[in-house]
């Protein structure tokens, strides 16, 4: 490999690192089973966005688990239907922005015309991931009364975080000043180089 092509792919890499590590789309996991607690394969999940209509698709594998990854924010509809099973809707399961939310399914035997429909709510637990984030939206923000307006200040109120000498200098999680701080804002990434960068 000539230097130049080296410089030309060290030069692509760079550019690319911020665009790869904008994630703005959440995931959408769970297990559907039955009145006795059996996994049930082969049940079609149709995820379909409360505000757009957009609508994903998926089976259950064997184990009785889907996955709906790549998921625009927002709010979500998931329907459940298999063969012998009474229809079941979940309304209000909420895809945030780089997170993990599941939602299982529990189906009943009887006939397809009728449905359940089960009011979502948030887990007190994400079994899913150990990472901590916060998800402010507009009107927090706007409404907050803040000493400065800046972003430190917001990340402050989210779960995990401690301040030690000044709000320039958040930690989470007990992570390290330098390198252990990531803010995503409107979609775009940030990660703290250190020191209140």
């Amino acid at each position: 490999m000539s230097r130049f092509q080296t410089i030309c792919l060290a030069v692509i890499g760079c550019i690319l690192a911020p665009v790869a590590a904008q994630v703005i789309s959440g995931v959408i996991l769970g297990t559907v089973v039955d009145s006795s607690g059996a996994v049930v394969s082969g049940a079609r999940v149709t995820l379909t966005n409360d505000q757009t209509n957009l609508t994903f698709k998926t089976l259950t594998d064997t184990s009785g688990n889907y996955v709906v990854p790549n998921l625009p924010p927002g709010s979500y509809s998931v329907n459940v239907e298999a063969n012998g099973f009474k229809p079941s809707l979940a309304k209000g399961v909420a895809a945030l922005s780089n997170r993990t939310v599941r939602a299982d399914v529990a189906l009943e035997t009887g006939a397809i015309l009728q449905t359940v429909e089960v009011q979502a709510t948030a887990p007190v637990v994400n079994s899913e991931s150990s990472s901590i984030s916060s998800v402010l939206d507009s009107r927090a923000i706007v409404n907050l009364p803040l000493n400065g307006r800046g972003l430190d200040q917001l990340v402050l109120l989210s779960a995990g975080v401690t301040q030690l000498d000044n709000a320039n200098n958040p930690r989470i999680g007990g992570s390290p000043y330098w390198g252990g701080t990531q803010f995503n804002v409107d979609g775009g990434s940030f990660q703290d180089p250190g020191n209140g960068g």
